[in-house]
């Protein structure tokens, strides 16, 4: 795979915790996770390999934290990946 397909495609955990003011162990507490995991996966800046049920369940669990806060919840699997179309690909 080239680079330019790589950066078309980006993964934006680590943004979106930031947006909402959502702390890697908090998020580790709420996914059952050991909080070293959660920091792997928010500092990666490519899309990791996830099923369907794993991205559902850092969806629910950011939403859970949401709520919690007192938030809407209204984070999405959009909301944790990123396209930029390359008309050049």
């Amino acid at each position: 795979m080239s680079n330019y397909t790589v950066d078309m495609i980006r993964w934006r955990l680590n943004a979106v915790m930031a947006e909402y003011f959502i702390g890697t162990s908090e998020l580790a507490e709420e996914l059952g996770k050991l909080p070293h995991h959660v920091s792997n996966l928010k500092n990666r800046s490519d899309v990791p390999r996830l099923s369907g049920k794993q991205l559902a369940n850092i969806c629910n669990a950011l939403n859970r934290i949401l709520i919690k806060k007192n938030q809407q919840p209204s984070v999405t699997i959009a909301d944790l990946i990123d396209y930029q179309f390359d008309d050049a690909a």
